[in-house]
């Protein structure tokens, strides 16, 4: 559970970030599945999954390569830009 909050916490500051840029976004309902945050400015559209660590660093490779197969097949669907 303490994991579910923090993670949603970081979802939250993604989008507030987005926000700020002009953004209109948007949180999937309890963010279980591939996509976390969908993001829409103009034309762009993005859909986001997010990833939060308490470490000092980060890799790109925090996807799993399912994961990553996960997003990019849904954000097709919904004809957005998976990130």
């Amino acid at each position: 559970m303490v994991e579910y909050i923090y993670g949603r916490r970081k979802e939250l500051q993604v989008g507030e970030f987005l926000e700020r840029r002009g953004f209109a976004w948007d949180r999937a309902a309890g963010s279980k599945g591939p996509i976390d945050l969908t993001a829409k400015k103009d034309s762009k559209y993005f859909a986001m999954q997010v990833k939060a660590t308490r470490k000092d660093f980060t890799s790109y490779t925090k996807l799993s390569i399912n994961e990553e197969d996960s997003l990019i097949k849904a954000a097709k669907t919904l004809r957005a830009k998976p990130v």
